[in-house]
């Protein structure tokens, strides 16, 4: 389906003949939609503001996906909610998707557009957020020629490019008092007004808001319409944060390995168990989207096949010293010697570590005799024996 959207990209003057051959030469590194336009814009072979449009045509051509992050959810409310959304795809309400930064709202957004009669029409996205207020009128509308200072040129809104389709506006509570009326207009009245042009236009438009602001607690400080709050959440769809639902980050975790060893051509596994603990342990502020972006990581920094716990960054590593330790102390002697030829060249202090955990097993686990034969004071053994958190317990040492 990819060739049909290249094929439509040139016959609509788009790219040149040479580009639709480069682009159909390269189909094999495309993995998304945004690989494409990635490719495309690099090469600055398009203007900027031609990208919505380049992306309507693409992303109609891709193939329709499920939504990953729901579709068999361990966790019941998880699976209650994705219910609830195929439900609302065969419908045309307004939908209001709330919670956290990262927790795949404009995911859930787009499987609903792809599962509705709106399917083979534009999917627009709009961050309300990141677009300076005094554009995002513009934006959002349209805007005529010699409107304002700098408008050199009449462009289509987002609402126009999405006609027959579904808008997707996200982060909709940063939207400043003057555009909610507006915005309320158009889910009345099905109308816009470009900004200078002093017409309406009817359209046709599926709205799908987001937020991951308190929106409740912003209409009662007035700082977001009360009428237009009730006009959006006609069926709200709250998302979990990752950590509460802890049971699904196994099955993530292996959807992205998934997507990741088809992005870059090669196997990737998680075979060591403190990875494992650590991925299901740690809370995800990110949610599932510092998830995926953590994976990538390890993917990318891996030697060979193999996941490494060693790889994560830093502020996940600094919350899991201890733990990191303990277990490290557990792992049978064999096991640590293979983390040590998959890891590249132990240190001294992997060296030293080892030295004495192999002394403790040989004596028994009598302190004593195993600090005569390194040589040492068996407090400095004791000192060593905490400094490197080799588990005591577990070795049955006699202190």
């Amino acid at each position: 389906m990819i060739e049909e959207a290249f094929e439509k990209l040139f016959r609509n003057g788009w790219i040149s003949r040479r580009q639709y051959r480069i682009l159909n030469g390269e189909q094999s590194r495309f993995h998304s939609v945004k690989d494409v336009l990635d490719f495309i814009e690099e090469r600055q072979w398009t203007d900027g503001a031609d990208h919505d449009e380049i992306h309507a045509i693409l992303r109609h051509s891709a193939p329709p996906r499920d939504f990953h992050l729901l579709r068999g959810s361990l966790n019941p409310r998880m699976e209650s909610i994705y219910n609830t959304a195929k439900k609302m795809a065969e419908v045309d309400t307004t939908l209001l998707i709330l919670g956290e930064s990262g927790v795949g709202k404009s995911r859930l957004a787009r499987m609903i557009h792809e599962r509705s009669k709106r399917k083979s029409h534009p999917f627009i996205t709009v961050s309300c957020g990141s677009i300076p207020e005094t554009l995002l009128e513009s934006e959002l509308f349209g805007v005529e020629k010699g409107a304002f200072t700098g408008a050199h040129r009449s462009r289509e809104g987002k609402f126009f490019l999405a006609n027959q389709g579904t808008i997707f506006l996200d982060e909709v509570a940063e939207l400043p008092l003057s555009l909610q009326v507006k915005l309320l207009r158009v889910i009345q009245e099905k109308m816009i007004e470009p900004l200078g042009s002093g017409q309406e236009i009817m359209v046709d438009v599926r709205i799908i808001a987001a937020t991951n602001r308190n929106i409740e607690d912003d209409v009662k400080k007035g700082l977001f319409r009360e009428d237009l709050y009730f006009r959006l959440n006609v069926v709200p769809l709250t998302l979990l944060a990752l950590r509460e639902r802890r049971e699904d980050i196994e099955n993530l975790t292996r959807y992205f390995l998934d997507q990741f060893q088809k992005k870059y051509g090669r196997p990737f596994e998680i075979h060591d168990p403190i990875l494992w603990n650590i991925l299901n342990e740690y809370d995800w502020p990110g949610n599932v989207r510092e998830l995926e972006n953590t994976i990538e990581r390890l993917c990318v920094l891996a030697e060979g096949s193999r996941l490494r716990y060693e790889d994560l960054p830093d502020r996940i590593l600094e919350r899991f010293q201890k733990m990191i330790a303990h277990q490290e102390s557990t792992l049978p002697l064999t096991e640590r010697r293979l983390r040590q030829e998959t890891t590249g060249y132990p240190t001294l202090e992997d060296m030293e570590r080892d030295h004495i955990i192999r002394t403790l097993v040989y004596t028994g686990g009598k302190l004593i005799e195993a600090a005569e034969l390194m040589g040492i004071h068996r407090n400095t053994l004791r000192q060593k024996i905490e400094r490197y958190g080799i588990d005591l317990t577990h070795l049955s040492i006699q202190r």
